[in-house]
């Protein structure tokens, strides 16, 4: 069968309208076989072609059109896990902070695409290991790569690099365990536009790559409008793997090896050194890359106003050597986090109906797009009905929700067993974060009662032998600048900050004081003070 013609490039700016017809239409060359590549457009671009397939089934919409509120296309999208776990192999040919930027946004540009597509064609080209050819202009491949600079020869210079570029690809699964590790090519061929096609660049994905990007498993959220402010490369790259994990439970992120996230924040280096006999990799100077790459990109992630969290560094040690690396994610001590512009005021208040605050709201914002946040309500939806029919209810909404969420913005089958499963596990969340509940409350009320029976017995003891505590404390390095000022109207006036520190420091100083002005075991450890309490009340460990 002779080869259809494939896709001319479209105009500039075309393939990112947000306005489409409800039957998309799809060339696909049948005669394809695994591996070629075959041209795909739209139907305002398909005049003169043969349509080979076709989805005339539309999609209804979830909600009245008034309360929806479609945003920019670009706004927030999909990327492969396995880019962000891609180094180059040679050294000389490290990612630019730019050449970074253009390969995420030709990744955002595919699912955007992909997602346009009906899923039978999908389905098709995953299972003929084919691979359509795109077609974007310079100008609107720049913006989306949120590159300043309008030098399209650098972009050129970019995509050769890319099409030369052999990469190590280092897939992860969600248990963080390397699963496959192989190395390919990003670009299997690429064009630039000449004459009537100036200023377009065309590409296409090798296959497998492609089905790496498409795999739902391997799919995170990532806010495009936070990059323009990452300037330096390894902040960029660990803002891209670190944010995935901010709609987890814990807000942590994996613990990878320190020779992993040298190789993901920087590339092949003088940091990494690898045994030529067993292929083993070892660390070099690890003090020298956090105070030259790491520190600077937490610094400048951490900058950020628009993000609601902050990330913190978290080493793993054997020994005196740190092995392993990970990052909690903090929220910022501020009235209020700023909730999704974007997002309609239906929206919001629905979230706010099943349990979440407002900074729990924000930080959804954060991390899935308002796409997934609304399929996610209508999922919810339909779980209640079949819960109500049943004369049941959803007992933890807010992580039944999270678990519906995150399965969504996975492109997971949400089938009966999936949702029993969202529900096991959304239980067992909700036990937890009661439990995590009880022990904030129990902790405070611990430290409450021993703060006051601290203070009470200091000041009991004789006025020289307690002028003689407070001025040592004072005087050693553990007294700081800003406790001064706490206790400038005397200890007795000092707030609990302050006797805090002076509590700790006693501990660790003056132990043998510390042990008479908390005498009792109860007043010294929280475990202690919890059974006490529990036989205060004539209560045992498992009546509670």
């Amino acid at each position: 069968m002779a080869k259809k013609n494939v896709a001319p490039a479209m105009d500039a700016g075309e393939l990112f309208s947000t306005q489409h017809g409800e039957d998309e239409q799809v060339l696909l060359d049948e005669a394809s076989k695994p591996g070629e590549v075959f041209g795909l457009l739209q139907e305002p671009q398909a005049a003169g072609y043969e349509i080979l397939a076709s989805d005339g089934a539309s999609q209804q919409a979830l909600f009245p059109a008034g309360e929806l509120l479609t945003p920019p296309a670009l706004a927030k999208f999909r990327k492969g896990i396995a880019l962000l776990h891609s180094a180059p192999v040679s050294r000389d040919q490290n990612h630019t902070l730019n050449s970074r930027r253009i390969m995420d946004a030709i990744v955002a540009l595919v699912q955007i695409e992909f997602k346009r597509m009906p899923k039978a064609v999908v389905e098709k080209m995953r299972e003929y290991e084919a691979s359509p050819m795109f077609y974007v202009s310079k100008g609107e491949l720049r913006k989306m790569a949120g590159i300043g600079t309008k030098n399209y020869e650098e972009i050129e210079k970019i995509l050769d690099r890319l099409h030369e570029m052999p990469l190590r690809w280092n897939i992860l699964g969600e248990d963080s365990s390397t699963e496959w590790d192989m190395k390919s090519r990003f670009l299997s061929t690429y064009g630039i536009g000449k004459g009537s096609k100036q200023g377009m660049v065309c590409f296409a994905i090798d296959p497998r790559v492609l089905s790496l990007i498409l795999e739902p498993k391997f799919w995170v959220t990532l806010q495009f409008e936070i990059t323009p402010h990452l300037r330096l490369e390894a902040a960029y790259t660990l803002y891209q793997h670190a944010w995935r994990y901010i709609g987890t439970f814990n807000k942590v992120t994996a613990d990878f090896p320190v020779t992993t996230w040298i190789e993901l924040l920087i590339g092949n280096s003088r940091h990494v050194k690898v045994d030529p006999k067993t292929g083993e990799k070892s660390v070099v100077d690890y003090s020298d890359f956090k105070r030259r790459y790491l520190l600077p990109a937490l610094a400048r992630i951490n900058s950020i106003s628009a993000l609601g969290h902050t990330i913190e560094l978290r080493e793993h040690r054997s020994g005196l050597k740190v092995k392993r690396l990970q990052f909690k994610f903090v929220a910022k001590r501020q009235e209020s986090l700023e909730l999704p512009m974007s997002w309609p005021e239906a929206i919001i208040e629905t979230l706010k109906q099943i349990g979440f605050t407002e900074d729990e709201v924000a930080t959804l914002g954060q991390g899935f797009s308002l796409d997934d946040v609304i399929e996610s309500l209508a999922r919810f939806r339909q779980a209640q009905e079949r819960k109500a029919k049943q004369g049941e209810r959803i007992g933890s909404p807010t992580s039944f929700f999270n678990g519906v969420l995150t399965n969504v913005a996975n492109q997971a089958v949400l089938d009966a067993e999936k949702f029993a499963e969202i529900e096991k596990v959304a239980k067992a969340e909700e036990v937890e974060k009661l439990r995590k509940q009880r022990e904030e409350r129990a902790l405070v009320e611990f430290n409450l009662r021993r703060h006051k029976i601290f203070k009470a017995a200091l000041l009991a003891w004789p006025e020289d032998r307690r002028t003689n505590f407070f001025k040592e404390f004072e005087g050693s390095q553990d007294f700081r600048s800003a406790t001064r000022t706490m206790i400038a109207k005397g200890w007795e006036s000092a707030g609990m900050s302050a006797w805090v520190e002076l509590r700790e420091w006693a501990a660790k100083r003056r132990p043998s004081d510390w042990a008479e002005l908390l005498p009792n075991p109860e007043d010294q450890n929280l475990d202690a003070w919890l059974l006490w309490r529990l036989d205060q009340a004539g209560q045992t460990p498992a009546d509670a």
